[in-house]
Parts: C-alpha cells; sequence; structure tokens
C-alpha cells in the first residue's frame, strides 16, 4: 500500500502543463502528414530516452510502433497524448505544433485506448 502511496504522490506532484495553445486544428491538409515527429528528444529525468526521433503518420493508414521492451514505443504514445513535452524538437499534427494547439481543442479530437485495465 504504501507503494501505491507513493505513485499516487508523484502523479500528484508532476508539473500541470501550461496551456498558452491558441490555434485550433483544421481539417487536414494533403499537403502536410496528419502526424510529424521532427527531431523529437526527451528525457526521463537525467536519461534520455529518445534521441532525434523523426517520422511522419499520413491520415487513414495505420502506423506500428514496433520494437524491443524499453525502445520508446510507450514514450512515444504518451508524448503524442501530450502526457509531457518534449525536452526538444517538435510534434506536429497536420502542420500545427501540439504545443501551440489548447489543451481542450487538443483532448476533444484525441482518443486512448489503453493497454492496462
Amino acid at each position: 500500500m504504501n507503494a501505491a502511496l507513493d505513485h499516487i504522490e508523484e502523479v500528484l506532484n508532476e508539473t500541470e502543463l501550461e496551456d498558452i495553445g491558441k490555434k485550433q486544428l483544421s481539417m487536414s491538409n494533403v499537403s502536410v502528414p496528419e502526424i510529424k515527429f521532427n527531431h523529437v528528444k526527451f528525457s526521463y529525468g537525467d536519461k534520455e530516452v529518445l534521441h532525434d526521433v523523426n517520422f511522419e503518420m499520413q491520415k487513414n493508414t495505420i502506423t506500428a510502433l514496433v520494437g524491443q521492451s524499453g525502445g520508446g514505443k510507450s514514450t512515444v504514445a504518451n508524448l503524442l497524448k501530450r502526457f509531457w513535452d518534449v525536452d526538444s524538437g517538435e510534434i506536429l499534427i497536420r502542420g500545427i505544433n501540439i504545443k501551440d494547439i489548447s489543451l481542450s481543442e487538443f483532448m476533444s479530437e484525441i482518443s486512448m485506448v489503453f493497454q492496462r485495465i
């Protein structure tokens, strides 16, 4: 129980993401990818786990993230959901940096299905 309480305290002590976004997502523009990771770097504390990640996801396609355990797949998904912000680089949705989209607008456009029950 102490471990569970410690985890709850960690979550409650996380810094809330700043919501300075003013942009609205427009309908998809076929000239830009639906989602683009552009030179993304991310660290958990002092440990850098994503190093200069670049890829694009086109609308109406399926993209699979495949790799070994600890390879960064869940981190990529969590960054896309904006659970954290990248250290450097940018994540674009329809050509707009996700930091520039208001959190309420962003959350109304994304769905999540979690692995764990």
